[in-house]
């Protein structure tokens, strides 16, 4: 049972992760924007998970990647291939902020 539960969690905090940068992807350019007039990391992750409506430990996550990461068309198609296949597993858990 620990197990699952722990599976389960994992699978909660990767849908959360993904939608973030899926969200942090689709508003791209405000979101370069941001990082570039945000003296710290600190407040750069408050104002995105503000911006993007996601925790601060997400914002965490979407801060640290690359440009590269976030922009490009293949890493956005990649992104959003996995959400749809975590979101289409059977009894997928409940999506969380």
């Amino acid at each position: 049972m620990h197990a699952e539960f722990d599976e389960s969690e994992a699978l909660r905090s990767r849908i959360r992760v993904l939608e973030a940068i899926g969200r942090a992807q689709s508003r791209i350019g405000e979101v370069v924007a941001l990082a570039a007039v945000t003296g710290n990391r600190d407040d750069l992750c408050r104002m995105l998970a503000q911006m993007l409506d996601i925790t601060e430990e997400t914002a965490h996550v979407v801060a640290i990647m690359s440009l590269e990461r976030l922009a490009t068309p293949y890493s956005r198609a990649r992104i959003s291939e996995e959400l749809a296949e975590l979101r289409s597993m059977p009894n997928p858990p409940e999506q969380a902020r």
